[in-house]
């Protein structure tokens, strides 16, 4: 399902392995940072920067939610904010 799920706002799954006890899931690398780290490095974000993170987030679940996939896990750590400024 993730492998399928192509999205602009997604790592996208660069592996996937099958072991006895888990399944293993290697994503492309994204170059950034995590919003976790954003805000704790500047503090607050402008209104129009969490507007545009909310925003994407939204989108990116929207994505994954097309293809049956629940996240489960969505937090400013996991969150990556890329180089170029995509989330």
């Amino acid at each position: 399902m993730l492998a399928d799920c192509e999205s602009p706002r997604l790592p996208q799954v660069a592996a996937t392995y099958e072991m006895p006890d888990c399944f293993v899931a290697v994503y492309d690398y994204i170059p950034g940072d995590t919003l976790e780290h954003i805000v704790a490095a500047r503090g607050r974000l402008t209104v129009a920067e969490a507007v545009q993170i909310v925003q994407d987030i939204c989108e990116a679940l929207a994505d994954l939610h097309a293809h049956g996939v629940i996240h489960c896990d969505v937090n400013p750590s996991n969150v990556i904010v890329a180089a170029d400024g995509r989330t």
